[in-house]
């Protein structure tokens, strides 16, 4: 929900994550692209949708091509919600020709639990 860029805890924003967790999301689409990277689309519920520093739309990162940054996930859901030429092809896929991208619909709902994580920069 927050990639955080400082080093150490921040106390108030766990204290908050904690309090609306666990939650239930809604996992829309998967996004993937021609580099092996995959990315879910997330709905949030009002009360945990308050709590994203992200200007990215909410998502799960489930695997990036080495070329790219776990920040750069949220681009490739933000690129999938704004194409308008999405095609249907086999295997209840989608295609469109102007990002390179396919998506799945899944329109799940599923149970999350806060984490969080922080990163540390390899010397």
């Amino acid at each position: 929900m927050w990639y955080k860029n400082t080093p150490g805890p921040d106390k108030t924003y766990e204290e908050a994550l904690t309090k609306v967790t666990p939650t239930k999301v809604m996992v829309t689409y998967v996004y993937a692209y021609v580099k092996s990277t995959s990315v879910a689309e997330v709905v949030l519920a009002e009360d945990t949708r308050k709590l994203c520093k992200m200007w990215t739309p909410p998502h799960i990162s489930l695997f990036k091509d080495k070329e790219l940054k776990w920040q750069d996930m949220g681009r490739i859901v933000q690129r999938g919600k704004d194409a308008t030429d999405w095609f249907a092809t086999t295997m209840n896929t989608e295609i469109s020709a102007s990002t390179g991208l396919t998506r799945k619909p899944l329109f799940w709902t599923v149970t999350v639990q806060e984490g969080i994580h922080l990163h540390t920069k390899q010397q």
